[in-house]
């Protein structure tokens, strides 16, 4: 049986999700103090903070350490795996994952990368939507008609036959929400404060382009997939972290490359369960596991 581990990204956290894990496994703490040491941050307080949770830069960071934290866990409880999915902001941690980098070095990458989509998410009114119902050709048709320069949607994440993810300026929202129930289909607006995975996060990228570059990567021990095509990458490491930015997520791909390729047991590291839920759709045969939070970890443990 092919195992991979799927990260998800920023949308998927929750109140009080590292703090949990420590109260149960008190040696991960070591991950929040090396953060600390390496940013001259206080993550403990951060994580406390129930504001934290609505800040892209904060938000961001708890994540990529709270999966660190369950995935060290399952290698400590001698869980294997063959491959590694990210989505978003969990491409960073899958490449963590996967043997591109070490600890440090994802929690520098993911600090610029993170400040970079803050300070975009200022300077731009930016917001996404769930747009279902609708097949990803009928979406993308909306956003041609629809769109002008300076005030559009586009399709960013391709989840499920049915499930595309528009992101693009807030003023665009109200005429792509008649349009959508117009054709059928439904509208959810995203709790998010930015238009992620489009052009308007190219504002101030090129610390994170600069910092990139000066990373030697090292092979990697298992395969990963690309949210920018889809496939498995073996080369090109920097440009697709760049790019995956503002680029598109190929989600549907993704899964659907994973499956061809053997894969039939799939681990969500948490939190939430969004990739879970998105894999239901496209294969009832795959084992999908679900590490939503601490309690359910020791469950499947």
């Amino acid at each position: 049986m092919k195992t991979i581990l799927m990260f998800p990204g920023q949308g998927s956290q929750y109140y009080g999700m590292g703090i949990e894990l420590i109260d149960k496994y008190p040696n991960l703490e070591e991950f929040i103090f090396k953060a600390d040491k390496i940013l001259n941050e206080n993550f403990t307080k951060i994580f406390n903070d129930e504001k934290s949770y609505k800040n892209t830069y904060h938000t961001q960071m708890m994540i990529v350490i709270t999966q660190s934290m369950i995935l060290e866990i399952l290698r400590q409880k001698n869980i294997t795996y063959d491959g590694v999915i990210g989505f978003s902001l969990g491409d960073m941690t899958a490449a963590y994952a996967s043997g591109l980098y070490d600890y440090e070095t994802l929690i520098r990458l993911t600090a610029v990368r993170a400040k970079s989509m803050q300070k975009a998410c200022y300077e731009s009114e930016g917001t996404m939507a769930a747009v279902l119902k609708l097949e990803k050709e009928v979406v993308e048709k909306i956003c041609q008609d629809v769109n002008k320069k300076n005030d559009y949607m586009v399709p960013v994440n391709y989840n499920a036959p049915l499930q595309t993810v528009i992101s693009g300026h807030k003023s665009s929202l109200e005429k792509f929400l008649k349009v959508v129930k117009e054709k059928g289909g439904r509208l959810i607006p995203l709790n998010v404060d930015g238009a992620f995975h489009t052009e308007l996060m190219k504002v101030d990228l090129d610390e994170y382009k600069n910092k990139l570059n000066d990373i030697n990567f090292f092979d990697p021990k298992f395969e990963k997939f690309s949210n920018v095509s889809g496939d498995i990458i073996k080369v090109n490491f920097h440009k697709d972290m760049y790019e995956q930015v503002f680029s598109p997520v190929y989600t549907q791909k993704m899964f659907e490359n994973a499956l061809l390729r053997g894969y039939n047991k799939f681990i969500e590291v948490g939190p939430g369960g969004i990739l879970s839920g998105l894999l239901n759709k496209l294969s009832h045969n795959a084992k999908i596991i679900t590490i939503k939070s601490a309690s359910l970890l020791e469950e499947i443990l």
